[in-house]
C-alpha cells in the first residue's frame, strides 16, 4: 500500500504517513466522487438521457430586432371564442366595475 502513488493534494511524506485503512477509505471516497461527478455531467447529448432532463439553459436565442412590439400586432384577427347569438342567451348581466382600476375612485356605472 506504500508504494502507491498519493492522490492529488496529498503530499508522499503524508501518505507514507496515512495508516492503510484510511488509505482504502480514501481511494474508496475518491472512486465513488468520480462516479457521482460523471453522473451528474451526463446530458441528452452523451448519454441516452431524454432532453428534457436536461438542466435549464440560460442563454436565450439572440434576434436581430424587428421594430415591432411584442405580442398581438394591429390588424390580425383574434382568436377569441363566437360569442352566442342572443336568441340562445337565457340572460344578459352587464358587469360594471365599482371602482377605477387605475386610480380606485368609486364608479357609477356609466362613467368613461
Amino acid at each position: 500500500m506504500a508504494s502507491e502513488a498519493p492522490p492529488g493534494g496529498i503530499s508522499a511524506e503524508d501518505w507514507a504517513a496515512t495508516p492503510a485503512a484510511v488509505h482504502a477509505l480514501v481511494l474508496t471516497l475518491l472512486e465513488r466522487l468520480a462516479r457521482v461527478e460523471e453522473r451528474l455531467n451526463q446530458t441528452s447529448r452523451n448519454s441516452s438521457k431524454p432532453s428534457s432532463s436536461d438542466p435549464p439553459t440560460l442563454t436565450r436565442p439572440v434576434r436581430s430586432p424587428s421594430g415591432r412590439k411584442t405580442g398581438g400586432q394591429p390588424g390580425h384577427p383574434g382568436h377569441g371564442r363566437e360569442l352566442k347569438p342572443v336568441e340562445e342567451v337565457d340572460r344578459i348581466v352587464d358587469a360594471k366595475p365599482a371602482a377605477c382600476g387605475q386610480c380606485g375612485s368609486l364608479l357609477l356605472g356609466e362613467d368613461p
